[in-house]
């Protein structure tokens, strides 16, 4: 049914037809709501069936081929059309009132994310000696971090996308070896469904917003 559907909406020469997209959370939140808005003022007849979450849950989508068009934030293998739209820093950030003192001293502000990125953080605080304490949070996500941090009840490591108004302190981070800690962000679609013209579309928009 899918292959047919994707087969009559190819046919039909104009950018109509039903986009299924998966787009992370974080993403979703702070880059969406405008390329949404932009893709559907210049394709009005095209049916929006946007699906929002972690990356991880959308992989797996796209690896049993429920979705056509993924945008997620971190590493995962795909075979099919893949492009990397973005990378931004991990920020160390805290409000200013731990400015001065010891991250150990402090509670770590975690959330839950993927296996990748988990290891990535784990390896940042083994490097620069740094112990989380008993004492710490573990959030469901960027945003709740933030808010934790804001109201001063400790420190978190959080990427670019969602510090854009945040007021108190933020470094960019490095490992030891001097590379810097990065999120990266990447488009992936099904192969066949790329033919589509209103997939095909939504990635141009998304390229375009870069």
């Amino acid at each position: 049914l899918a292959a047919m559907r994707q087969e009559l909406e190819s046919m039909d020469g104009g950018v109509c037809g039903t986009l299924n997209a998966g787009i992370s959370i974080n993403f979703s939140q702070y880059r969406l709501p405008d390329i949404l808005a932009s893709y559907h003022k210049k394709f009005p007849d095209v049916r929006l069936n946007i699906t929002t979450g972690q990356s991880r849950h959308l992989y797996r989508q796209m690896v049993e081929g429920t979705l056509d068009v993924a945008v997620l934030r971190g590493e995962y293998p795909w075979t099919g059309f893949q492009f990397l739209f973005s990378q931004e820093n991990i920020c160390l950030v805290c409000n200013q009132d731990y400015a001065s003192k010891p991250l150990s001293s402090c509670a770590y502000i975690g959330r839950q994310t993927d296996t990748t990125h988990a290891a990535d953080l784990s390896r940042w605080m083994r490097e620069n000696h740094v112990e989380p304490t008993d004492t710490g949070f573990c959030m469901d996500s960027v945003t709740s971090c933030l808010e934790i941090v804001k109201r001063g009840l400790g420190w978190a490591l959080l990427p670019e996308i969602a510090l854009e108004h945040f007021r108190g302190v933020k470094k960019p981070c490095t490992f030891a070896n001097g590379e810097p800690f990065v999120r990266r962000t990447y488009i992936i679609c099904q192969q066949d469904a790329l033919q589509l013209p209103q997939v095909n579309a939504f990635v141009n928009e998304l390229k375009i917003s870069k």
